[in-house]
């Protein structure tokens, strides 16, 4: 028999006759909280990491004994993602490692989108008057004709591109190698990333960090921008101004107007960003 030890019954709940139906012989074993097992792992255990498992209470020590399995030979991640330690140290087991292409598209770029919304309606005044319980108007702007600039288009970013046309958006990218890409009116050359920065009244970094993309987004791009420009960070925080010591921690969705006087300051108030992250991540 075939057994999967899925990270978390909530994943069984949810998808589990999904998995039976392809595979009939298949047996769904989750961790318990105090260690133990729904049924053996069996003597070549395929994980799947789930939001559950990745988001459980570090106290209960799941995760690191779903990962120290002597018998875990394939392990498949929800996440986008695979640079984080956690994996690296997987695989130097020779266990498998896998992920989900494109599956983490639909709400990143939804997230994208909504805090672009957030900006040009103006919705943190309107969320403040409200608590306050007074009607104050304000006036917002549409996003139809303005400029979107993608910082790496792979999945993620073409699916940013996608909703954002619905919106009528001029979308402009940039990637190592040009070349014509869906839902993007041009693509730009990486070596002349500030043209985008200049450009765009959005800038949204999506690009893959790698040890060549790391500080990849410099004073020189920062300095390019309007002043009235927003940052989109859906990326690794690394990759901007090289903030951060870890590589492998998650930088986390960061959207940040930068003006004259911030962009002055930019480095500096970055990696206080990154330090009480990793605070917040890490308490003492």
């Amino acid at each position: 028999m075939t057994r999967v030890p899925l990270t978390s019954q909530r994943s069984i709940d949810a998808w589990g006759s999904r998995f039976t139906a392809v595979v009939p012989e298949l047996q769904l074993i989750s961790p318990r909280p105090d260690g133990t097992w729904s049924s053996p792992p069996g003597e070549r255990g395929v994980c799947y990491l789930d939001s559950g498992l990745w988001q459980a209470d570090p106290s209960t020590g799941i995760l690191p004994r779903l990962l120290e399995l002597p018998s875990l030979r394939w392990l498949h991640t929800f996440t986008h993602g695979v640079d984080d330690p956690l994996f690296k140290a997987v695989a130097t087991r020779g266990v498998h490692v896998t992920r989900s292409v494109g599956a983490q598209s639909p709400p990143i770029a939804q997230y994208v989108i909504g805090m672009m919304l957030r900006v040009a309606k103006r919705m943190d005044a309107w969320s403040a008057a409200q608590a306050r319980r007074e009607w104050a108007p304000h006036t917002g702007v549409e996003l139809t004709d303005m400029t979107l600039g993608l910082v790496g288009l792979g999945d993620i970013g073409v699916e940013i591109a996608r909703l954002a046309k619905a919106f009528r958006m001029r979308v402009i990218g940039t990637r190592r190698t040009p070349r014509k890409t869906r839902h993007v009116d041009e693509v730009i050359p990486l070596d002349r990333s500030e043209e985008l920065f200049s450009r765009s009244d959005f800038v949204v970094i999506a690009a893959a960090f790698t040890p060549e993309s790391r500080g990849m987004i410099g004073e020189t791009q920062l300095r390019a921008m309007r002043s009235s420009a927003w940052l989109i960070n859906v990326s690794r925080g690394y990759l901007v101004l090289g903030g951060g010591a870890d590589p492998g921690a998650h930088g986390d969705l960061v959207c940040r107007r930068l003006s004259r006087r911030v962009r002055a300051r930019a480095a500096s108030r970055h990696q206080r960003a990154v330090d009480a992250a990793e605070r917040d991540r890490h308490p003492a």
